[in-house]
């Protein structure tokens, strides 16, 4: 009799295990990785070549030339992750949630374009782009880490994302003189990215991620001599970055001082 209770019991203790790893998968969601950060400062470069064949005899249509950029920004963040959801980058492991996980984040820029500089009157003008741009995203995050290999959790886990974005930026700045030496500038650029993942079964590629990319940076300039301008200002970045479908999804919010320098040839 306590045999047959004792074999009834298990059975039963057995499906309420299997009932509730159930409830635990059906429950569980994979969030993005949100990157909030207001004092995320950024440096940049850009470094213009107008030829004098590409200079037109009007302002209005202006002169063409190659612009190549480079930016660099990065920031930090917690995220409050909760019950059943959970931060992934590494198939092994897992960031559970009910918990706080920090993030580093950072993010290279580059890009080639062709730019064109319009002049309206002595003091206003206005700069167009369009080229090709990499981006860089890389991203730290921290916390109690699942090792789903071996059910093991540790108290100090940080888990990282390397992605690698190529594609198009489309940017414009409107600028106004107050005189020969300071001007007031708002560069905005909008920029889409894609990146393939190779599927080691069949050689294809699959899962193209994406990200997109808006900053504005209002600022105030500097041009010591007619080629090189100094710049300080705020600057402003959102990006997105879709990954691929085992992995979590990137949002950056990006926002604090920047300072530039800009040479033209």
């Amino acid at each position: 009799m306590f045999t047959t209770v004792m074999k009834a019991i298990g059975k039963r203790l057995v499906w309420v295990a299997i009932l509730a790893g159930c409830l635990h998968g059906c429950s569980s969601t994979r969030v993005r990785s949100s990157v909030d950060d207001p004092k995320a400062n950024m440096v940049s470069g850009t470094l213009i070549i107008r030829p004098e064949l590409w200079h037109s005899d009007s302002d209005r249509r202006g002169q063409g030339g190659i612009e190549i950029g480079y930016e660099h920004q990065s920031g930090k963040g917690t995220q409050n992750l909760k019950m059943g959801e959970y931060v992934q980058y590494d198939p092994a492991v897992q960031l559970i949630g009910p918990q706080r996980i920090s993030h580093d984040a950072t993010v290279d820029h580059a890009h080639i374009a062709y730019n064109r500089l319009m002049s309206f009157g002595s003091y206003f003008q206005l700069e167009p782009s369009i080229g090709i741009a990499h981006d860089e995203v890389n991203i730290d995050s921290n916390g109690t880490g699942t090792y789903l290999n071996t059910s093991t959790t540790s108290s100090n886990t940080t888990v990282a994302l390397r992605q690698t974005l190529t594609g198009i930026t489309l940017g414009i700045i409107p600028r106004w003189y107050f005189n020969h030496y300071f001007a007031i500038e708002i560069p905005v650029r909008f920029g889409v990215g894609y990146s393939s993942r190779t599927d080691s079964a069949n050689g294809t590629f699959s899962n193209r991620n994406n990200g997109i990319t808006e900053l504005i940076n209002p600022s105030l300039v500097f041009c010591p001599s007619k080629n090189v301008a100094l710049s300080v200002g705020y600057v402003d970045r959102e990006q997105h970055v879709e990954t691929d479908i085992a992995k979590s999804n990137l949002d950056l919010s990006f926002r604090g001082v920047s300072a530039a320098l800009r040479v033209t040839f």
